[in-house]
């Protein structure tokens, strides 16, 4: 690339990373002059989303050490990471630490993430007690996440009685509002 700037050379790395182009996206990372949170949260998100979850966390390690500032982005990623590879001990300190280790409150996306690394692991009540506790209303991700990983471990029943709760309290709302 006869010019090389930060912003040309992350659009072009969020390319190759957006179509599943890994090793190209980690060539065009390595041959950055510069490197930034971005150019490293789309390294992570990519090997997250692509199902190289040990690669995301790899990554992961690598930008904190290197000293760039995980975002919301970038936090979601890991916590993806971990839920596809099964590290629920590594998930849990990750969400619990976000707001004093990097200054990220949790988001919906977080609390779903948790959600569904919870119930993979067969960690029902958890997973239900973190649904009804959360500080916003659960989205219909949270809830899937919820009566799949129900379903999946052979709790059919469970997860009709969960849907039921979450209907009552829908209808609920919706006379308060009126």
């Amino acid at each position: 690339m006869p010019e090389q700037s930060l912003v040309s050379c992350t659009t072009i790395l969020q390319a190759y990373a957006q179509n599943g182009h890994l090793k190209e996206a980690a060539k065009m990372h390595s041959w950055m002059l510069e490197q930034d949170h971005v150019s490293w949260s789309c390294m992570v998100s990519a090997h997250a989303h692509f199902g190289r979850g040990r690669d995301a966390i790899e990554m992961f390690h690598v930008m904190v050490l290197e000293g760039f500032e995980a975002s919301k982005v970038t936090l979601l990623s890991l916590l993806i990471a971990c839920s596809h590879t099964g590290k629920l001990e590594r998930c849990r300190r990750e969400f619990v630490g976000m707001a004093g280790d990097y200054l990220v409150i949790p988001r919906c996306e977080h609390y779903c993430c948790m959600v569904d690394i919870l119930g993979r692991a067969g960690h029902h009540e958890e997973a239900k007690d973190l649904l009804w506790s959360m500080p916003f209303e659960p989205s219909p991700i949270a809830w899937s996440a919820m009566l799949g990983s129900l379903v999946i471990h052979g709790d059919r029943d469970r997860g009709g009685e969960e849907l039921v709760k979450v209907r009552m309290r829908f209808l609920e709302q919706q006379n308060s509002i009126l």
